[in-house]
């Protein structure tokens, strides 16, 4: 496939860190964030439901395999969950 292209730690934190987002961006932002921290699939991704979360990892059967995977959340994962938690919306991020 090439070489990979991904962003490190620190471009990360620069887009966490960007503030002046109207409310659409921010969830965007974040919804992007959580993605790259866990590393599904969009499909994947956009169908996530919060009893897929635990305390500690997410658990799911992906779209494409139809495997059961167990995802251990990283620091930055559970921070960006925990903002969301409580939404009144069946997305975790509610995003466009």
């Amino acid at each position: 496939f090439g070489d990979r292209i991904y962003l490190s730690s620190q471009e990360l934190d620069n887009i966490e860190k960007l503030e002046d987002l109207t409310p659409v961006e921010k969830r965007t932002r974040d919804g992007y964030l959580l993605q790259s921290e866990i590393g599904l699939r969009v499909s994947d991704f956009k169908s996530l439901k919060w009893e897929n979360f635990k305390e500690d990892y997410v658990q799911l059967v992906t779209n494409k395999s139809d495997r059961p995977v167990h995802i251990p959340l990283t620091v930055r994962a559970k921070r960006l969950l925990e903002k969301y938690r409580g939404n009144k919306s069946k997305k975790v991020i509610p995003i466009p």
